[in-house]
């Protein structure tokens, strides 16, 4: 019985090295993917980090110039009042004018 054991437990031993060597090979390339999702992780990070902060900047510069058109806008609407207002009071001062000269 034991001379059929033997071969046996020897077969066992086999197939478990080569199994362990198998499962070592596993591990290693697994350790390499592992790194290297690691490695582009970060540089998305980064590149994330700097899309943020791009983003940041056109929207500070998009604010900085919908500001000073909402300010030329209001300076134009003012101005247009003022123009309006001045000719308003230059029309009813020459027809002043017309009517004084019909009384002379």
């Amino acid at each position: 019985m034991l001379e059929n054991t033997l071969p046996q437990l020897e077969q066992l031993i086999e197939q478990t090295i080569q199994k362990n060597i198998q499962l070592k090979q596993l591990v290693s390339e697994l350790q390499e993917q592992k790194t290297k999702l690691i490695e582009e992780n970060e540089m998305l990070q980064l590149e994330a980090l700097e899309n943020e902060e791009k983003q940041e900047q056109t929207e500070t510069g998009v604010s900085r110039l919908l500001a000073r058109l909402q300010e030329a806008q209001h300076d134009a609407h003012h101005e247009g009042e003022h123009n309006e207002h001045n000719e308003h009071n230059e029309h009813q001062h020459h027809e002043g004018e017309h009517h004084e000269h019909h009384h002379d």
